[in-house]
């Protein structure tokens, strides 16, 4: 007999082989080659970083 959980459990198992299928070897980054945070933010990431400073009632630091 199968309850709930055992449901529950399948079915995080089915999503998680699903997005494994997903990745391929350029979802990986070497360390080595991230970003020293010498580079000017994205209008991507103001916008994201200010939003979460917004709705935490926290200062943003614009630089």
């Amino acid at each position: 007999m199968i309850n709930k959980e055992d449901e529950s459990l399948d079915e995080q198992n089915d999503d998680k082989n699903s997005n494994a299928d997903l990745k391929g070897p350029n979802t990986v980054k070497n360390p080595d080659e991230w970003t020293t945070g010498n580079e000017p933010m994205t209008g991507e990431q103001h916008s994201y970083l200010k939003t979460f400073s917004d709705e935490a009632g926290k200062g943003f630091d614009e630089t």
